[in-house]
C-alpha cells in the first residue's frame, strides 16, 4: 500500500518478518507493476493453519513471477529470492 500511495519506485530489496502476515502481503507484492528485485522473507508457517502448504504455494507464485531462490537458512524459515532476469551466469 505504501508503494502505491506514495507512487515511489519499488524498492530494490524488501525484507519481511511480519509474524504470519506474509501470506496476505506477498500476493499484493507480486501484483505490483514493478516488483522488488529481491525479497527476503522469514516464513512463520508454524503460526498459521496449513502453514507449510501455504509457504510452498507462495514459493510457487514467486517462481511463476520470475523469482529464484538464492538462499535458505538452516531452519528453512528464512528464504531469499531474486528476480531471475537479474541473475547473470558466468
Amino acid at each position: 500500500d505504501i508503494i502505491r500511495e506514495t507512487k515511489i519506485n519499488a524498492p530494490n530489496i524488501i525484507k519481511m518478518d511480519i509474524e504470519g502476515s506474509e501470506y496476505d502481503v506477498i500476493p499484493t507484492l507480486l501484483a505490483l507493476e514493478k516488483p522488488p528485485d529481491q525479497v527476503l522473507i522469514e516464513f512463520h508457517h508454524r503460526y498459521v493453519k496449513n502453514g507449510m502448504k501455504k509457504t510452498m504455494e507462495i514459493l510457487h507464485q514467486f517462481s511463476k513471477n520470475g523469482y529464484v531462490i538464492f538462499g535458505v537458512s538452516d531452519s528453512q524459515e528464512e528464504i531469499s529470492l531474486v528476480r531471475s532476469d537479474l541473475v547473470t551466469s558466468k
